[in-house]
């Protein structure tokens, strides 16, 4: 977890997010991986704000953040690459 210094408008929450193989996609591995991280590293930093970004077409990782509690907040721009993003 770090701030998305990428995105300041969020900032200052801490940004939660994971990169897996193909060959590993479908499996559960995403949601199981980031609850492990997700429940030590809330009782450890105890961040205010946890918050996902993801490419609004990677629609498996929309499912991954709902399996793990997460609401959708808004839809944005990138401002690096002006990709649409999805908080």
């Amino acid at each position: 977890m770090a701030p998305p210094n990428f995105l300041p408008e969020i900032v200052p929450a801490v940004e939660f997010g994971w990169r897996l193989d193909p060959q590993a996609w479908g499996r559960g591995l995403a949601t199981e991986g980031a609850l492990a991280v997700l429940n030590h590293d809330s009782e450890e930093l105890e961040p205010e704000e946890v918050v996902s970004i993801y490419h609004r077409e990677t629609l498996a990782s929309g499912k991954v953040m709902i399996h793990l509690g997460m609401q959708f907040d808004r839809d944005t721009i990138g401002p690096a690459r002006d990709i649409p993003l999805r908080v």
